[in-house]
């Protein structure tokens, strides 16, 4: 379900030329105010094509945002102007449609950009230009590993630094002390978890199979979005078609499989939150 929450400006022309909504923020006398809320909801925020810097969002990083609000609680602050009486964002999309898709949007943690719109816009390019390296799945899981052998972190530390959840936490737990000094050995959590499980260890069976199954969900979504990027994510259409072609006489059972998931989310969500 792609949720869009952030209106677009359409009271001023031409909306669709960056110079134009340039010359509109800039026409906006400057706002020095005392008090500045520091969560404000995803409706209050105004989107300009002058701050985007990509065209489309990414549903696989709006996904991984999402898991890592429900780990840490709240994400980075989004970085918004303001003028004339009104919000716009600079940068962020991606953090306000997890929020929103978390069934959060009413309240989104801001930080305010202190320069003029010109400085603005190359703020926004200069925040997205750097380059990064993010985490796959199998590499939060390894360092989950790494830190669990430490010993010195708690649970919460560490799902917040690798962002994975407790459950996940308390099955490498398990696998350490089943190990023993075994474990010091072992690189890598997928290894380690064969040795320590492998014929029964005693895992409960509900938790490791949902989170086998987010595990394995994850890891796909990863090789998925390095090889398509957003290309299929972006137009639902085109995955329905691929995904009926690649499913074959499985197709119906992936239906109710999203069925059942569509419900999930749904649950999640308050009634501002869906667009329909």
């Amino acid at each position: 379900m792609t949720i869009n929450v952030i209106e677009p400006v359409a009271d001023f022309a031409p909306v669709n030329e960056r110079g134009g909504q340039l010359a509109m923020l800039e026409g906006f006398a400057e706002e020095h105010l005392q008090e500045r809320r520091e969560r404000l909801a995803a409706t209050e925020m105004k989107e300009l094509d002058l701050f985007s810097v990509r065209p489309t969002l990414s549903e696989h990083h709006v996904s991984q945002l999402r898991t890592a609000l429900a780990i840490s609680g709240d994400l980075e602050p989004v970085l918004v102007l303001r003028r004339g009486g009104q919000v716009f964002l600079i940068d962020g999309r991606h953090r306000v449609a997890a929020y929103a898709a978390s069934g959060r949007a009413k309240s989104v943690p801001v930080a305010y950009f202190e320069g003029s719109p010109r400085e603005a816009v190359i703020e926004a390019w200069t925040v997205n230009s750097k380059p990064t390296l993010t985490l796959d799945n199998q590499q939060r899981q390894d360092g989950g590993w790494e830190l669990v052998k430490l010993g010195s972190f708690t649970s919460k530390e560490i799902e917040r630094a690798v962002g994975i959840s407790k459950a996940q936490v308390t099955i490498m737990r398990r696998a350490f002390r089943t190990l023993g000094t075994e474990a010091y050995e072992i690189a890598g959590w997928w290894r380690a978890r064969r040795a320590a499980f492998d014929g029964g260890g005693g895992i409960p069976n509900d938790i490791d199979e949902e989170e086998w199954l987010n595990e394995q969900a994850q890891a796909h979504a990863d090789k998925m979005a390095k090889a398509f990027s957003t290309k299929l994510a972006a137009n639902p259409e085109l995955m329905a078609r691929t995904l009926e072609v690649y499913m074959g006489r499985n197709l119906l059972q992936l239906v109710r499989d999203l069925r059942g998931l569509t419900y999930e989310l749904e649950d999640d969500l308050e009634d501002d939150d869906i667009p329909f």
